[in-house]
């Protein structure tokens, strides 16, 4: 039986190959990180992580495999406010809650911002696309160190 990150491996690979694109080494290493990952990982990060698997894989080969995939709807980023973007599978698709004082990331279901998206396109003609950027606040551990 196949692991759900091997499954996701698969699909996003098919999704390539569909798309007319190849499955480089240093693509399939993207999409592994990626899918055996639960953290929020950053350019750095990945490119840390897949080089330690494939250290002949530079850099710029990473960020050019990640916009790649980005353009092909495999993958997504998000800015979380100062900090650096971080990179998911967009099929693992859901908002972002980032706390200022510390930093944490709170993974949160996309219906959470369903207020939003209506009142924004009803209000004002405008979609919002939560995906794309962290709703930023303070958690409950830091508001209540507030107080």
């Amino acid at each position: 039986m196949a692991s759900p990150a091997g499954d996701r491996d698969r699909r996003i690979l098919e999704l390539v190959r569909a798309q007319g694109g190849r499955v480089t080494p240093a693509k399939r290493a993207v999409v592994e990180v990626l899918a055996r990952s639960d953290d929020h990982l950053t350019a750095d990060d990945l490119i840390t992580k897949v080089t330690a698997a494939s250290p002949a894989t530079a850099a710029s080969t990473i960020y050019r495999v990640l916009q790649q995939l980005e353009d092909i709807g495999a993958v997504e980023h998000v800015h979380p406010g100062r900090r650096p973007a971080f990179y998911h599978l967009r099929e693992v698709g859901h908002a972002h809650l980032v706390c200022q004082d510390c930093g944490a990331i709170t993974d949160v279901p996309d219906i959470l911002l369903d207020g939003l998206r209506h009142q924004a396109l009803d209000r004002y003609g405008f979609t919002v696309d939560t995906h794309h950027a962290a709703v930023l606040g303070r958690c409950a551990a830091c508001a209540a160190a507030t107080h």
